[in-house]
């Protein structure tokens, strides 16, 4: 049978509980087993790709972030990434908000344009859902 491929768009924070939701409800829907799923993180999605200690101690991303980060993001990215569910996030926007590479969690595969990477995915069959 064939996978059911979904590319899943977060571009700003509230995007971040949304997809928690919507990517959890589908994969016990259809199984992990039978599921692609990529997350494309980009615009002010991006300020939720730091590790929380990182975006702390860098003033300049925190200022253009805010505060405001749901705690167990990480964690929940974690779990995602441990089911299969790769995660992708964009430098372009990592450098309009004062993220460095080294600042991310090591679950993210970078990019340098996030638009890019969701038309070659749609390209090769997969479902745009925006969150």
């Amino acid at each position: 049978m064939e996978k059911k491929k979904v590319i899943i768009h977060v571009n700003d924070m509230a995007g971040w509980m949304k997809m928690f939701t919507g990517l959890d409800n589908f994969l016990n829907d259809v199984g992990q087993e039978k599921a692609e799923v990529c997350v494309v993180v980009n615009g002010p999605g991006v300020c939720g790709c730091p590790t929380a200690i990182n975006l702390e101690n860098n003033a300049q991303a925190l200022a253009k972030c805010g505060s405001n980060r749901p705690e167990k993001l990480m964690v929940q990215v974690r779990e995602l990434h441990a089911r299969g569910v790769t995660f992708i996030a964009c430098r372009n926007a990592l450098r309009k908000h004062f993220i460095t590479e080294d600042m991310i969690e090591s679950v993210f595969v970078l990019v340098n344009s996030s638009i890019t990477e969701m038309i070659e995915r749609q390209q090769e069959g997969y479902a745009y859902i925006k969150m």
